[in-house]
């Protein structure tokens, strides 16, 4: 569900812990979604939470998709799979994120 109901609903919610679910991420442009609704209400979610931790297969690391979500500072892990190479993940691990593959 995304829209402006969704947008004001997760604004009354502090989550200690989001796991968000991405379309791109870039360590120079940021999180990115292919829909620019789920951008914004995924951006307000971020906000909210204490701790952010990303998921990810390696499909999406280095891909800018067309809406911006978030900068990638302030996500604490990045959650891969195993084909994630050394090259797609350092520049994450760079900006202090703890890369974990599984």
């Amino acid at each position: 569900m995304v829209g402006p109901a969704s947008i004001q609903s997760a604004r009354r919610i502090f989550p200690d812990k989001m796991f968000v679910g991405v379309n791109g991420m870039d360590a120079d442009r940021g999180l990115t979604s292919l829909d620019e609704e789920e951008a914004e209400l995924i951006s307000v979610m971020m906000r909210q939470s204490k701790r952010k931790i990303v998921v990810a297969d390696h499909t999406k690391l280095g891909v800018v998709a067309t809406h911006l979500i978030a900068p990638v500072e302030g996500v604490e892990r990045l959650i891969t799979d195993t084909a994630a190479t050394d090259a797609q993940t350092a520049p994450f691990a760079a900006n202090k994120i703890e890369v974990i593959r599984v």
